[in-house]
Parts: structure tokens; sequence; C-alpha cells
């Protein structure tokens, strides 16, 4: 049986590493990425996040495409597309032109890619209209719509809210920086549920970055975290992929 430390985990690339920049030129710095926690950085997938530059128009589509011909690529929270200023757009709200929004981007989604998408909850949510509303975007988009974990402040904001998360049934993505200020705030490691929440199949991603507690700063991982070798010992058998969200640009917090 392999050991954690003999367990080296891959990372794919997200264009929020590089905020500011177009999504092409993002994603072609992260072809020759690298981080001091993870190494050489993989683009087998990778994610088209609102931090960037531009909206994603059918020439933008067609460039990542073409450059990139073997990399699955996938839309994450309020990403800019045409037609649709940008907004603080959650899980929350899916109705008038937040509904325009998502039936767009369900049809950008199976253009470029018809991979599972994710999306954040607001502060005022409810869980169980979390549950509904990521139920409809998933008949709508017709792939598996994710509900991501958030921290205190948020709807999914503690262990408790992600213990309800684990048992609903419902897609998810697990943001292992913001379970960083959920453990600063409340104290505690839940190292157990974790490693289920790893282990389930309805987490779609697991995304890794820095933070001091306090604030998802996204920086990048120098020193190992808490949670890596509950990381190391439960995805190996996880369905989930890994993205690193760890800034490039402005790397401290």
């Amino acid at each position: 049986m392999r050991t954690t430390q003999q367990i080296k985990l891959y990372p794919n690339g997200s264009s929020a590493s590089y905020p500011g920049m177009r999504f092409l030129q993002a994603v072609e710095q992260l072809a020759s990425t690298s981080e001091p926690l993870w190494g050489e950085i993989k683009l087998d997938h990778c994610q088209l996040c609102p931090q960037n530059f531009g909206v994603l128009t059918d020439e933008v589509i067609d460039q990542l495409r073409t450059t990139f011909p073997n990399t699955r690529f996938r839309l994450h929270a309020n990403v800019r597309i045409p037609g649709h200023k940008r907004s603080g757009r959650t899980l929350g709200d899916i109705e008038g032109d937040a509904l325009l929004y998502y039936q767009a981007l369900s049809r950008i989604n199976h253009s470029l890619c018809g991979q599972p998408y994710t999306l954040h909850p607001g502060r005022k949510d409810s869980l169980l209209q979390l549950l509904e509303n990521s139920n409809r975007l998933t008949d709508l988009f017709g792939v598996p719509v994710g509900i991501e974990g958030m921290y205190p402040g948020y709807a999914i904001g503690a262990w408790a809210d992600y213990l309800w998360l684990l048992n609903s049934g419902a897609y998810y993505a697990l943001d292992l920086s913001h379970l960083n200020i959920v453990v600063h705030r409340e104290k505690k490691q839940e190292l157990s549920l974790l490693s289920e929440l790893i282990h389930s199949d309805k987490c779609l991603e697991i995304h890794v970055s820095g933070n001091n507690g306090l604030k998802d700063h996204h920086a990048l991982l120098e020193e190992t975290p808490w949670w890596y070798e509950t990381l190391c010992s439960a995805y190996p058998d996880s369905n989930a992929i890994l993205f690193t969200e760890g800034n490039q640009i402005h790397k401290k917090y």
C-alpha cells in the first residue's frame, strides 16, 4: 500500500491563476506554469473563470479549442459571456435575467465542452433552495451542476453545512482553501468528514490554493496545508477533478 508521502498529486490549471488576462493568454501561461507545492500544473482539464478579462465569444472558444485540442475546458461561476453583464450571480437566484444568463451559458457549455459546471451560493440562500436550484440547472445544462462550498458569511459556510451538503444528494465542488477559513473560524478540523466529501461520487471538483484563514486570497501554496494528508489519502479513489486556483500574479497573501 502506498503511503501519502509516495502519492504525488498533479492539479489541473484554472484561468483564475492569471486574473485580468484574456482567456487564451491565461491558458497559454498555464501551459508552462508550476507551483512550489505541486510542481508542474496539468492541462488535461482547465477551468474558465470570471476573474479573466473579456467574454467567451465564439471566436475565443474556437481559439481555445484550436490551441489546446487535448484540454477539456470547464466553465465556472459567473464567467463572462456575450450579451450578459457581469454581476454577482449565485445559485440562489436563477429567475428573470439570471435565468436568461444560465440558458445562454448552458448553450456555450454544450458547445465548448459538455463538462460539469459549478457555481457559488449566495450569502442568504437557504440550503433547500440551493438544492432545488442545482437540480433545476442540472436539468437545464444536461450535465451535473454543482454547489461550491464556501466559508463563514455564505450559505454552506460551516462544517455543519458541509455535512448537510454531503447528505443532500447534490453535486458539489470542494474548495479546500474555503475550508481553511472554516477551520480558522471554528477551531476544528473535521478530517473524517473531509475524507467522505472527497470520496463521494457527488464531488465534481476539488479546488486548492492558500490563504491565512481570514480571507480567500487564492495564494500559491508553498507549505503543506493541514488537509494535504487527507487529500492524498482520499483523492486516488475520487472521481473529482483537482484544480489549482493559486494566483500566479499576486502570489502571496
